[in-house]
């Protein structure tokens, strides 16, 4: 790859997948091997609560049915 073209992919709309969204009170519950159960609840479209603790976030689709929620981990830092 190419200096430019990797610059192009970080530019501010750079290869950017399009944004998708939930509706506010869908709640989620994700189970990780050796941890207690984890709550995502969307609160709005720019706000979820991450076992109780409310962050920014955003979601794109790669199809209707697979969807990327990423948002700042409140409990870590560096963590998303």
């Amino acid at each position: 790859m190419q200096v430019g073209a990797l610059a192009d992919g970080f530019a501010p709309h750079g290869n950017l997948l399009a944004t998708a969204s939930l509706p506010a009170g869908e709640n989620f519950t994700f189970y990780v091997a050796g941890s207690e159960p984890q709550q995502l609840v969307i609160e709005d479209e720019q706000t979820l609560s991450w076992n109780g603790k409310r962050a920014p976030w955003r979601a794109t689709a790669l199809r209707p049915d697979i969807l990327f929620i990423d948002f700042l981990d409140p409990e870590r830092d560096n963590a998303s």
